[in-house]
């Protein structure tokens, strides 16, 4: 039975407005006024049983990435510039840092921070410097590469942490793929 398309109450509005902020339903429904005590079930019930909340909540996400559209490309080409980033293009050929005013886009996108640390002793025209330390933090290109792989769809939801695996059965003379494996060891 179809459900009466009809508009959202005051609190099913706020409930869209919230959820879009974190998309974790219980705290939305709670931020909308909602019981605490009930409303994971509130949630769960508006996100997945109320076909007007549900439109409404797509209606304003396809609003947003409409709005956003060069943003999300931008976006992807961050994570692929800190995914793909060479630690090499850092420094000079002697090993010394490069400025920063001397890095590409690429290698400037990759780093998190620069911290510099100069050292000296004595005072005024004797003051002598001791020593320069200069510490880089890298952003995460293990997480860039999981945010890209997510987007790009290549992991499943199965168990082995969401990665989907294929596993190829090898006997003398055949090659057989399990039957859980989706990939036929049937010649065309």
């Amino acid at each position: 039975m179809k459900e009466k398309r009809r508009k959202l109450t005051k609190k099913q509005k706020d409930f869209v407005i919230q959820y879009q902020k974190d998309f974790n339903g219980t705290q939305a429904a709670i931020r909308a006024g909602f019981s605490p005590k009930s409303a994971g079930v509130i949630a769960y019930e508006l996100l997945n049983k109320t076909l007007h909340v549900k439109e409404a909540l797509q209606s304003d996400i396809n609003e947003r990435l409409q709005r956003l559209g060069d943003r999300a490309d931008a976006t992807i080409e961050e994570l692929l510039k800190i995914a793909h980033f060479d630690i090499r293009k850092l420094f000079n050929e002697d090993g010394s840092l490069k400025p920063p005013d001397q890095w590409d886009d690429e290698t400037a996108a990759a780093v998190g921070g620069l911290q510099v640390f100069e050292e000296f002793v004595g005072r005024g025209e004797e003051r002598t410097q001791i020593g320069l330390t200069k510490k880089l933090k890298m952003l995460d290109k293990v997480k860039a590469l999981e945010l890209l792989g997510k987007h790009q769809k290549l992991f499943g939801s199965e168990g082995n942490g969401g990665v989907k695996v294929a596993v190829i059965i090898l006997e003398p003379g055949a090659v057989r793929m399990p039957a859980n494996s989706g990939i036929s060891d049937e010649e065309d």
